[in-house]
């Protein structure tokens, strides 16, 4: 049979026995015998060696180490159980030796096959009182535990293994067996735990864990202790196991004070950013998240995707993140992609030399060349197409591009911001974005909010549009009912939205048109009966009320609207232009 080695070393010397999986005795040694009255020949084979220690049948130790039953462990809160093991204190209904308390060891036995057969328990009698003298298995186990471990009665430390002293920085146990605890203590710990140990230990709990600091020479060492509580009558016993924290917590005020130092960096950016004209005025939790992502965001060179509805700032944290990097002082260079004929979509990014096609009668800078050293923001980037897209990747991978119509390369380093408020997600699974481009340039996304989920900025945005639009001596005031009405709206424009409305406001004192909508319409479908013959005249009113119509039912998201056209955003944006839309 095989057993824990540190068990085998003195199994002889105490009192001890052993159970099969059937709970049957198969070994039961001659100081078990001596001890408890009961012979081997009575007890042998029998299931009745609880009889050694209580009047009517109960579990013990061992039993519940052949059960593997960890939540029957806790009918024990005096043992300690761990890898198939058990030690700890034990109390008993019979006395042995007069004393009510053994301090046992419990093991499971395998065979050479490593298969289960049964179990053995060592103990000894004992009392609190005798933890001040050499008990020979307490001391035994103790010695050998794995982790640091000591015994204290009264506050005083007993018994100790060497892995403690080491933690409180000593070479040996004789240099703290004898001591109290608490001069091992730092700072206001030392009070603390006097005043724990005054009230007679009824604030300390077996099994909860306790956060010390130990004063180890010149540093500070944090402990967990894991205490397991002993009374009897004045006098209290604690059993506990020890783990050091130290490196684990400076650690992590490490990561705090650096932490802490990168707040300060942002509240100074943030002070530096609102000097400067356009910044996010907000006094959400929400916005002030973003932002403080934008502005660990910026320290970095990633390309960036920054999503969220039409009108909720891309473009001015584009801007912020710019301001706030390394690349700070080089160019901020913006491109709306829904603006640019696909037909000139390359000359634009890469530029051109002179006759490189018709019309090219002089050399043309691009976008790469013009944002060389800074950041490109590439507002709309989903209207780029498959095409263009491969061409920017391979220009952006090789920090190389060819301008339109020359042989010669020219550098290209640039950090790419783009923003969209498409589901890129969806472009992918339908190939109008391609994978390789999209992973690329978007490194890492930030979310910015609509307005609708930051309802608290309402009033401030209110306020400074109000200001800065009014007139700085007379700036409009809002009346109540007025402002209550603007921050419950639901703001599908967004900001750009509500300051539209702020603005109309300013100049008719009125959030909406007087003009009834049927009255409206019924204007802007009348006109003279003589341009009815007039065919371009005709063609173009048709044009127009069929893009205001679209904006109208897309609640003015121009992207909804050009879908419902059936109708490329480029296309549809230069619709808009053309009729001042």
């Amino acid at each position: 049979m095989l057993l824990d080695q540190y068990v085998f070393s003195f199994s002889q010397q105490f009192p001890a026995f052993a159970i099969n999986t059937r709970n049957e005795v198969i070994w039961w040694n001659k100081a078990n015998e001596e001890l408890t009255g009961l012979s081997e020949k009575e007890i042998l084979h029998t299931t009745e060696y609880w009889k050694a220690f209580f009047e009517t049948k109960k579990p013990l130790p061992l039993d519940i180490l052949l059960i593997k039953e960890p939540v029957l462990e806790n009918q024990f809160q005096s043992l300690n159980f761990s890898g198939g093991s058990c030690f700890g204190f034990f109390k008993i209904e019979k006395g042995l030796q007069d004393k009510s308390l053994l301090w046992i060891t419990a093991g499971r036995i395998f065979d050479e096959e490593q298969k289960l057969v049964g179990a053995m328990m060592s103990y000894q009698p004992i009392s609190l009182r005798h933890l001040y003298w050499n008990s020979p298995l307490l001391l035994e186990v103790i010695t050998r535990f794995p982790f640091p471990i000591a015994i204290t009665l009264n506050g005083d430390i007993t018994i100790a293994n060497i892995l403690y002293a080491e933690l409180l920085g000593c070479h040996s146990t004789k240099e703290i067996v004898g001591k109290p605890f608490k001069n091992f203590l730092f700072g206001t710990d030392r009070a603390l735990y006097e005043e724990i140990k005054n009230n007679q230990y009824r604030d300390m709990q077996t099994g909860r864990e306790y956060q010390w600091k130990f004063a180890v020479g010149n540093e500070i060492r944090y402990v967990t202790q894991i205490p397991t509580i002993f009374r009897k009558d004045t006098d209290v016993v604690a059993v506990s196991t020890f783990i050091d924290k130290t490196k684990e917590i400076q650690k992590a005020k490490q990561l705090t004070e650096e932490k802490e130092k990168l707040l300060a960096v942002n509240r100074d950016l943030l002070k530096q950013l609102q000097g400067k004209q356009g910044f996010f005025v907000s006094e959400s939790q929400l916005m002030e998240n973003v932002m403080e992502k934008a502005l660990r965001l910026a320290k970095s060179d990633i390309n960036i995707m920054l999503l969220g509805e039409t009108g909720t700032g891309k473009s001015l944290m584009a801007k912020i993140i710019h301001e706030a990097g390394a690349r700070r002082d080089k160019p901020f260079v913006v491109v709306n992609c829904a603006a640019i004929p696909e037909t000139l979509m390359e000359s634009a990014f890469f530029g051109h030399v002179k006759g490189a096609f018709t019309n090219a009668h002089s050399v043309s800078q691009g976008f790469l060349e013009a944002a060389h050293g800074g950041t490109l923001f590439l507002d709309e980037i989903a209207e780029l197409s498959p095409a263009m897209q491969a061409k920017l990747l391979h220009a952006v991978e090789n920090k190389f591009f060819t301008p339109l119509g020359s042989t010669v390369q020219k550098a290209c380093d640039i950090r790419i911001i783009s923003a969209t408020h498409r589901n890129l997600n969806q472009m992918l699974r339908e190939k109008k974005l391609r994978e390789d481009f999209f992973y690329r340039i978007c490194v890492v996304d930030l979310y910015l909010p609509a307005l609708r989920e930051r309802k608290e900025d309402i009033p401030l945005l209110i306020d400074f549009f109000l200001n800065r639009f009014s007139g700085i001596d007379t700036p409009t005031i809002l009346p109540k009912d007025i402002l209550q009405q603007l921050v419950e709206a639901p703001w599908t424009g967004n900001i750009r939205e509500l300051q539209n409305v702020i603005l109309r406001y300013i100049a008719t004192g009125e959030l909406f048109e007087r003009e009834p909508k049927q009255e409206r319409e019924k204007k802007e479908n009348s006109f003279d009966e003589e341009k009815l013959f007039d065919l371009e005249f005709c063609k173009t009113e048709a044009e127009k009320r069929c893009i205001t119509h679209a904006l109208s039912s897309a609640k003015g998201n121009k992207t909804h609207a050009a879908e419902l056209l059936n109708m490329n955003l480029r296309t549809f944006h230069r619709y808009c232009a053309k009729y001042n839309l």
